[in-house]
């Protein structure tokens, strides 16, 4: 099998979890939400301006799960909008997001972008719980940065 048929091969069984993406795409970021169970943080709830995307762990197999629905009133309890890292993406639209594939072939993460097509967020499945980490782009010799 070429790199190419496999790329689509793939792209076509994940296409009902990317329409999760495609969702959401273009929104406006207006809350996020934390789920905790037993301590763990098991679901990140992001509030668009129309639809809600939610990210998961699974616990069965330390997969994550991705969801859409409409938004509707507020965010659950633990609202960590003004909060980092979240707080930095707040009113931002959504740009792309990105699954992530171990080798043993589960999908325990993805990366989230706002405003453009550079990751800036990634979350992944680690012992049944999200963990949540920002992603810094390493200056490219000869650019400047911002003042």
């Amino acid at each position: 099998m070429t790199l190419n048929s496999t790329k689509i091969a793939a792209g076509t069984a994940l296409r009902p979890v990317l329409e999760a993406f495609h969702a959401i795409d273009g929104q406006p970021l207006t809350s996020v939400s934390e789920v905790y169970e037993d301590g763990c943080l098991t679901a990140i709830v992001f509030t668009f301006e129309r639809n809600t995307l939610t990210v998961a762990a699974n616990a069965e197999d330390d997969s994550v799960e991705l969801s859409v629905t409409n938004s509707s009133g507020g965010p659950p309890a633990h609202d960590v909008t003004e909060r980092e890292p979240w707080v930095t993406f707040i009113r931002e639209p959504f740009g792309w997001g990105w699954l992530t594939l171990n080798q043993q072939g589960y999908c325990d993460g993805v990366l989230l972008s706002f405003r453009g097509i550079i990751p800036q967020l990634v979350l992944t499945v680690e012992a049944s719980s999200l963990s949540v980490g920002t992603v810094k782009r390493l200056q490219q010799q000869g650019e400047t940065t911002p003042s």
